[in-house]
């Protein structure tokens, strides 16, 4: 028999998601057609911007690992990852892969590690805290060229993600995981050519299993947001930050950013505000890329609640080093909403991430041939022999 604390321990835990799940199915009962309309605006956002600039990024970073060739790209940063960050050699390309592939390509890398048995989960787990961030195609590319029609601010914000995500790895350096390291599996280091083509199918598709993952939540958040804006949360929330302090137009953008990245560096566009917001929503990453995140990275132990600690620190020292890099290279951070149009989703492409895409699954079809050509073989000879 249950007794009643733990009752209602049980209670306070499932509390919120049933409050989640009761909002959106009333959400989607009374405002159908907005978040249908919300539904559309991320099915753009993942087919025009996440999948040609993170997918390709993600198959690299999971083929490196399977195919054992992070074992020899990282022996050339060895000491520097021993170093720096206090993690084996082998994390080496996973760490380039996770600075420079976008929010889902270092956890993709990581699992992959882990799954190979060439690091634990307490080495995961610190890797998870400090190589999470926007990569160029998104910071450059979408923040600065797209949304703020600024390469340069772009990239100070780009290099603002990158140092600050060195410095955090070097701190978690002495910082130490409350459960013990597991034992490793065996490293497997055969490299032969049908392992190598065998690790490009199968990066092919866990990357693609993980990014149809990756796009739903997204469909979810955008059609989520349209809902919250057409209910009374959103005022509430903007009635709220305006009173402790902040201005009205960064209070209208402070809960997009906290929820979803894209929607909240759009927003932060169209309303005006300061740039700085723009560095802290980078490194903040915005829940939605938390939840992809957490589906990557199933099995792996670890806390959610000091993995969200570690985005706002990301966030803060983004901002830091953001005003320096400023200070160094002076231009205008003070947005006015009139210097900017209300910057849709689709305003921009990728056409070189869209080509990388479609090389890479040619790549992948090319790899089947071979096997196809086999298993026809096979069939005439089963066939010869029964005849």
């Amino acid at each position: 028999m249950l007794r009643p604390k733990c009752v209602s321990r049980k209670i306070i835990k499932v509390f919120p998601t049933i409050v989640v799940v009761i909002f959106l199915f009333l959400g989607l009962l009374f405002w159908n057609i907005e978040s249908i309309n919300g539904a559309k605006l991320g099915l753009t956002f993942c087919s025009e911007i996440l999948i040609p600039s993170t997918f390709p990024f993600m198959v690299l970073s999971a083929f490196i690992v399977k195919s054992g060739l992070s074992l020899k790209m990282s022996s050339a940063i060895a000491p520097l990852t021993k170093v720096l960050f206090g993690l084996p050699g082998c994390t080496g390309a996973t760490i380039l892969i996770g600075l420079v592939g976008g929010y889902p390509a270092g956890a993709k890398g990581i699992k992959a590690l882990v799954d190979k048995g060439e690091i634990s989960q307490a080495q995961a787990a610190k890797m998870l805290y400090f190589i999470v961030g926007a990569g160029p195609a998104f910071a450059i590319s979408v923040v600065g060229s797209g949304l703020l029609r600024d390469y340069k601010i772009g990239l100070f914000l780009f290099i603002s993600q990158i140092v600050s995500s060195i410095l955090m790895g070097i701190i978690l350096k002495f910082y130490k995981e409350n459960h013990e390291n597991l034992p490793t599996k065996p490293i497997k280091t055969d490299t032969n050519g049908n392992d190598i083509s065998n690790s490009l199918i199968e990066s092919c598709a866990d990357s693609t299993s993980a990014t149809l993952s990756m796009c739903s939540l997204v469909v979810l958040f955008y059609s989520t947001w349209e809902i919250i804006k057409n209910t009374t949360l959103e005022s509430s929330a903007v009635d709220f930050f305006t009173a402790i302090g902040f201005s009205e137009n960064i209070s209208k953008s402070i809960l997009p950013v906290l929820l979803e990245v894209t929607i909240g560096c759009r927003d932060c566009i169209n309303f005006g505000v300061s740039h700085y917001l723009l560095a802290f929503a980078l490194g903040w990453a915005g829940i939605c890329v938390h939840f992809q995140i957490y589906t990557f990275m199933g099995g792996i132990k670890f806390s959610k609640i000091k993995f969200m600690i570690w985005r706002m620190l990301h966030g803060g020292l983004s901002v830091v080093i953001f005003s320096l890099i400023l200070s160094i290279f002076p231009i205008s951070v003070a947005v006015s909403q009139s210097n900017y149009e209300k910057v849709p989703v689709n305003a921009y492409s990728f056409t070189s991430g869209s080509l990388a895409l479609i090389l890479l699954c040619a790549c992948f079809l090319s790899t089947l041939t071979p096997q196809t050509i086999n298993s026809d073989k096979i069939k005439n000879n089963d066939l010869n022999t029964s005849a």
